[in-house]
């Protein structure tokens, strides 16, 4: 999974005009916790039916 989110997102960044090369690294410390998440992340997270 970890190769496939990293392919798509430098896929995607890719087509943002000026954009010529992009590099993707998964950072697992610290650890990521909700209360780094925005307040209108929690919003949309809940719209999707998520209880954050």
């Amino acid at each position: 999974v970890q190769d496939l989110l990293k392919s798509d997102a430098e896929l995607a960044t890719m087509k943002v005009e000026g954009v010529t090369s992009a590099n993707v690294e998964f950072v697992w410390s610290p650890p990521w916790a909700l209360d780094k998440m925005t307040d209108d992340g929690k919003k949309q997270m809940r719209m999707f039916g998520f209880n954050v």
